[in-house]
């Protein structure tokens, strides 16, 4: 009977310390999800570009992305001497375009699939 009463006591003790532990042990935190950053694409001519700027900070999606926050990226898509006309063509060489839809940056500019559009062209 001692013999007993000592295994059902260290049954106890065991269970008790068992119960205790997963009483001390912390909840599962899941990781927060990281937020996705609203991805904001600059095209324009030569002032979106920074055409005569000489600082990248002096750039207006610098100063954009700055004022936006961490929650944005701001890229730009500028490139100097761009028109908007599909057909931009050179007045005295009609086999020269201008326009801005034939040009690498625009194609980024729609590659990289940007939540929000900033345009500006001077006329």
């Amino acid at each position: 009977m001692k013999k007993f009463c000592i295994i059902v006591s260290a049954l106890i003790m065991l269970f008790a310390a068992g119960c205790s532990k997963q009483a001390q042990q912390e909840p599962e935190v899941s990781a927060p999800e990281e937020t996705k950053r609203i991805l904001v694409s600059c095209i324009g001519d030569s002032i979106t570009y920074g055409a005569g700027v000489s600082l990248e900070k002096e750039k207006y999606p610098y100063m954009l992305q700055k004022e936006l926050g961490k929650d944005y990226e701001v890229l730009n898509h500028g490139i100097s001497a761009r028109t908007m006309l599909k057909d931009g063509r050179d007045s005295e060489n009609s086999t020269v375009t201008f326009s801005y839809w034939d040009t690498q940056a625009f194609k980024k500019a729609n590659e990289c699939e940007p939540d929000m559009l900033k345009s500006s062209f001077c006329i």
